[in-house]
């Protein structure tokens, strides 16, 4: 059995749906822990995070359906939530179709530079050694 949730920012009004296979409250732990280390891999939400704070967000479950049906529930709240940015937090559908040009164009600015998380790390010995050594494929 699978889980639809829904992510509300009771500020701004905005939505974020996802799916999981998970209990939702290992999930909802999960958001949380990412949302307050800083490091969520949705760069929209977790700015609203920042912006409003924790207590702006609340966590609930919309739908219990089969794991056959997840992806497409997924899709079809969406749509049903209008949660795909810039309306909501969701930067694409379940389905991976979602993503606009713009869109994509936002995300990338938004991790380059001194925004991404790997800036100013130098590589180890081991990494360049790799990277200019050809690999053999067997």
């Amino acid at each position: 059995m699978g889980y639809i949730y829904k992510i509300t920012c009771l500020t701004n009004g905005k939505h974020y749906i996802g799916s999981t296979g998970q209990q939702p409250s290992e999930r909802h732990k999960q958001h949380w822990k990412e949302l307050r280390g800083g490091y969520h891999n949705n760069p929209i939400m977790l700015a609203a995070w920042q912006k409003h704070g924790e207590d702006s967000f609340a966590f609930e479950v919309v739908a219990e359906v089969s794991e056959e049906l997840l992806l497409e529930a997924e899709d079809r709240y969406m749509l049903e939530f209008s949660s795909v940015a810039p309306r909501g937090f969701n930067c694409q559908g379940a389905s991976r179709t979602f993503m606009t040009e713009e869109m994509r164009a936002k995300l990338s600015a938004s991790r380059m530079g001194d925004k991404n998380t790997f800036w100013g790390r130098p590589h180890t010995e081991e990494t360049n050694t790799q990277k200019t050594t050809p690999t053999t494929r067997p």
